[in-house]
């Protein structure tokens, strides 16, 4: 299985069990994210929206159950969203999401990716429309 296999399948299993822990545990911690002041995307004619993140959710830690290594999985919630974005991580790692639906996508992020730090920030980017959403802040607790 090659590099880019693996990581499918880690944000594959990432969403799965995010899904199975979000409707298991309603007392989860929640994640507060905070968009950063940049403008938000100007509307556009024709039937695609364009792309538009509102929040982002359902952020924790867990450890991943193929790899072992630790992750931190969250949902994003917006508009627009599309199969094959990415998200960009404090303005450098791209890592995939996995597509739920045009208004929810799901992240996996190594803790090897942000270091030390309780808090990151998050871009998603469409890499075929060059499209990219608003910096938020995500904090999260180890």
């Amino acid at each position: 299985m090659n590099r880019r296999s693996a990581h499918f399948l880690l944000v594959l299993i990432a969403a799965s069990m995010l899904s199975a822990a979000c409707s298991n545990n309603a007392d989860a911690p929640k994640t507060v994210s905070t968009a950063s002041p940049a403008a938000s995307p100007k509307a556009t004619t024709g039937p695609a929206q364009p792309l538009a993140v509102k929040e982002i959710v359902d952020v924790k830690v867990v450890k991943d159950q193929e790899s072992g290594e630790r992750v931190v999985q969250g949902s994003i919630v917006g508009t627009g969203l599309r199969q094959g974005n990415m998200v960009v991580i404090n303005k450098g790692s791209t890592l995939g999401t996995v597509f739920g639906n045009p208004t929810w996508i799901t992240f996996s992020v190594p803790l090897s990716t942000i270091g030390a730090q309780n808090s990151f920030s998050l871009e998603v980017v469409d890499p075929a429309t060059k499209e990219q959403s608003q910096a938020f802040t995500v904090n999260f607790k180890r």
